[in-house]
């Protein structure tokens, strides 16, 4: 149920970063685009 709710309600809190945050929060999403 866990990996559904995951799913079903997917959010992101940022798509613009190119590398991983360093201390990401527990369930936090990112998006990490390609270094230009």
């Amino acid at each position: 149920m866990r990996r559904l709710d995951a799913l079903v309600h997917l959010s992101v809190g940022s798509a613009t970063r190119t590398q991983p945050p360093a201390t990401p929060q527990n369930g936090a999403r990112f998006l990490v685009a390609a270094d230009p």
